[in-house]
């Protein structure tokens, strides 16, 4: 007759484990500004120049200014004056030979005469060319590349080290339970109630 009863409870236990592992202390994006400057082509071009200087052509066909005009008639006065005096002189030269029978009539009608039949002479107009000078032609290009600047944000690359850890959790202690299932006994029997004299 089985009198003890044993019942055995296991321990129950978890195990929360966790790792090691390195973290970076800054952890944002890492910014990156561009700027870009266009290329540029600038042409400075100058054509040819051509000065014409026509006024000294210009003066010898008679198209003069008023100053050269004044100063072209004076000059032509004074020779005429010139010439008319000489020729007077030779006039009067002439006439005061009178005495070795130098004709009066003669004399007038002779410079009458040459009035009369002017010199035919060549002349070629404008008698002065033009003055020509001229600057020859100029390009000048100035040319920039592009430009792109690229600035890149320097980041924080210091670590932390953060260790791992095991956690042991009792979810339930062991034991052991004993129990007595038996009656009570008697010394001597004879003194447990229930029992029955026995005959000797």
């Amino acid at each position: 007759m089985q009198v003890i009863e044993i019942k055995t409870t296991p321990g129950k236990y978890e195990l929360e484990v966790t790792p090691a592992k390195l973290e970076y202390d800054n952890d944002t994006i890492r910014d990156m500004h561009v700027q870009t400057t266009p290329s540029t082509l600038k042409i400075d071009a100058k054509n040819i120049s051509v000065k014409i200087d026509s006024y000294e052509s210009r003066k010898s066909i008679g198209l003069m200014t008023m100053g050269d005009r004044i100063s072209y008639e004076a000059n032509r006065g004074k020779k005429h004056a010139s010439e008319m005096t000489r020729e007077y002189v030779n006039i009067g030269q002439q006439m005061s030979n009178i005495h070795e029978g130098a004709n009066i009539p003669s004399i007038i009608a002779q410079k009458r005469l040459a009035e009369t039949n002017p010199q035919l002479v060549t002349a070629f107009f404008p008698s002065v060319g033009p003055n020509i000078s001229w600057e020859p032609n100029e390009l000048n290009l100035d040319y920039k590349p592009a430009d792109v600047d690229i600035n890149w944000q320097e980041l924080d690359r210091s670590m932390t080290y953060i260790a791992g850890s095991v956690k042991f959790n009792v979810v339930q202690r062991a034991s052991v339970d004993i129990e007595y299932v038996g009656g009570p006994n008697y010394f001597p029997k004879s003194s447990n109630p229930d029992s029955e004299a026995t005959e000797e």
